[in-house]
């Protein structure tokens, strides 16, 4: 344990994309073992914060509804908290990107139907995208012509 009792090192080693490897977009890309993102470019220092929302529990263990809160921070590092019920612990992981997250929680667990809403709009059932983010205020006003 470090810091403030965050585990550092289960999403630093399972999963990982590649050494020194660098994220700038948004969105999920193919998810073998090269799970990457992906997407248009976002506004410069900007957080995505997501949850997971499981609407199965194969395992018993995790339950169903919001169990996962997350960011996305501008540098790809990616934050997750489990919400689920005290009895069952809860644990703040930091993991090297979104990939590997995705690689350790959604992908192998398909029989859960994960829907992963980030609250800018984008939206995952499981690997699949099912929503696109909406544009940063900037592109939509520009787009408005405003």
């Amino acid at each position: 344990m470090t810091g403030a009792g965050i585990r550092r090192g289960a999403g630093l080693q399972l999963g990982r994309i590649a050494r020194g490897a660098r994220v700038t977009g948004i969105g999920i890309g193919a998810f073998a073992n090269d799970a990457v993102l992906v997407g248009p470019p976002r506004e410069k220092n900007s957080m995505r914060p997501f949850d997971v929302i499981r609407q199965d529990d194969a395992s018993g263990v995790s339950g169903t509804g919001k169990v996962i809160e997350g960011v996305v921070f501008s540098d790809g590092t990616c934050v997750t908290r489990w919400v689920a019920q005290a009895s069952h612990g809860r644990s703040t992981v930091v993991w090297d990107g979104f990939g590997s997250f995705m690689s350790v929680h959604i992908t192998p667990h398909p029989d859960n139907k994960s829907i992963i809403r980030f609250y800018d709009g984008e939206e995952w059932l499981g690997t699949e995208q099912v929503k696109k983010a909406r544009p940063p205020k900037k592109a939509r006003a520009s787009a408005e012509g405003k």
